[in-house]
């Protein structure tokens, strides 16, 4: 979709079709013509957007000042209001804590609609849908992984990897915590083994499902589908034959698993709000410099604990081989992207205690156990979570073995891995 338009408001057309393909032009002229932009407008699709808010577009306005325009998606997101509620806190949490200061950090600047609202809430033939237009950040590259960047310059994207999770959180940090979650159940990895329980025990209906069921409502709601087989008994039998070893490798190291959200439930590391979805793609960086300039995507912010972030990033940097891959002797730990996000990370931190970094390793082997944990039972279920094409069976089963096989290598690398930790911390951390 390509279109420009000079008329102001042009009248809204007489039904929003909201397709999962695209808005006609009629409907993206008047949803854009709704926030406080200079005409002419220009508009087109924006070819970097994700694998979630699948209606993201690039803006011009008259002035020459660029914008993303985006939907954000209620089919996964059923609750797109605590998306906004949580956006907007960490925006101005980030800018009341820069001090009008942002020359090494800047935080998403949301456009306001013609009422003041900090986005639109329009109805489509689907219901109620959120948009939000975004001044675009200049002068600034992003990379789908640390291979994208030219060899001599790793070691200082992964240091800036680090240091810009840091400075994410620190920033944030004043986020309340009481926020509702925009995902209920997202990172409850004892929502995730009770899953995988229930679905080891052939669990196919509602009724059967209730003893796992968490005792919250709004967990059982969000989360009520994932406890249930939703494929035929024989092909059930089928993938759990083929299943086998990693689910004895994961009942084998459950109680990895569970460290980071035992040590959150009792109280031995602080609750705070996290992004949640730590990736490197989501992080912007200086074009000039490859100083870390932002960490954007900020729809899945949930209470939690910084070490689930951490580990997250960490899990997904130093698996250089990529979540897909068949041949598990090429996933294993890059030990200088390990040392040096971790480098960064610790360079950069100013509230982080002791007994949080004592966990900084757990958390890396935490995550990614749950991870694999949550990509196995979505295959021994029906593959009803994480989606796969037409024709890749066991998609998720490769993805369960990367993450389990990176588990073992984690764990192989663990008395090393503490060590750097304790050599990078700074002796300030009380």
């Amino acid at each position: 979709m390509a279109l420009t338009f000079i008329h102001d408001a042009p009248p809204r057309p007489r039904a929003l079709n909201g397709g999962t393909l695209s808005y006609s032009p009629d409907d993206m002229a008047y949803i854009v013509s709704q926030f406080q932009v200079e005409l002419p407008i220009h508009l087109d699709d924006f070819p970097q957007k994700g694998n979630i808010n699948l209606h993201t577009y690039w803006v011009k306005d008259g002035t020459g000042s660029e914008f993303l325009l985006q939907k954000v998606n209620s089919s996964v997101f059923t609750r797109p209001y605590r998306v906004m509620d949580s956006m907007l806190a960490c925006i101005a949490a980030q800018r009341g804590a820069l001090n009008d200061r942002p020359e090494f950090w800047e935080p998403i600047t949301l456009v306001p609609n013609r009422q003041g609202g900090s986005y639109l809430d329009i109805s489509d033939e689907h219901g109620w849908s959120v948009w939000r237009l975004m001044h675009r950040i200049q002068d600034v590259v992003s990379f789908k992984s640390l291979g994208e960047v030219a060899e001599d310059q790793r070691t200082k994207v992964a240091f800036e990897v680090g240091r810009g999770l840091a400075l994410h959180g620190d920033l944030s940090s004043a986020m309340p915590t009481e926020l509702a979650s925009p995902l209920p159940g997202y990172r409850h990895t004892d929502i995730y083994f009770a899953q995988l329980d229930a679905v080891l025990q052939g669990v196919r209906s509602p009724d059967q499902a209730m003893s796992y069921l968490p005792e919250s409502e709004e967990l059982r709601e969000a989360t009520g589908l994932h406890y249930m087989i939703h494929l035929s008994p024989e092909e059930a039998a089928a993938r759990r034959e083929m299943a086998t070893p990693w689910i004895e490798f994961l009942n084998a190291h459950r109680g990895r698993a569970m460290t980071l959200f035992h040590n959150l439930e009792q109280g031995n590391v602080r609750r705070m709000m996290i992004h949640g979805d730590t990736k490197i793609e989501n992080f912007l960086f200086c074009k000039d410099t490859l100083r870390v300039k932002s960490l954007i995507d900020l729809d899945t912010i949930v209470p939690g604990t910084w070490l689930s972030d951490w580990g997250d990033m960490v899990r997904s940097m130093v698996n250089h081989a990529g979540e897909c891959e068949s041949d598990l002797s090429k996933v294993e730990v890059c030990r200088d992207t390990y040392e040096n996000v971790a480098k960064g990370f610790l360079s950069a931190s100013s509230l982080i205690s002791q007994a949080e970094v004592d966990l900084m390793v757990d958390a890396v082997i935490s995550i990614t156990l749950e991870l694999g944990a949550r990509f196995l039972t979505d295959y021994l279920r029906g593959d009803t979570y994480f989606r796969v094409p037409e024709g890749k069976r066991i998609l998720n089963l490769t993805r369960a073995a990367v993450q389990l096989t990176l588990a073992q290598s984690l764990m192989d690398y663990e008395s090393e891995a503490r060590q750097l930790i304790a050599r990078a911390a700074r002796p300030s951390i009380a």
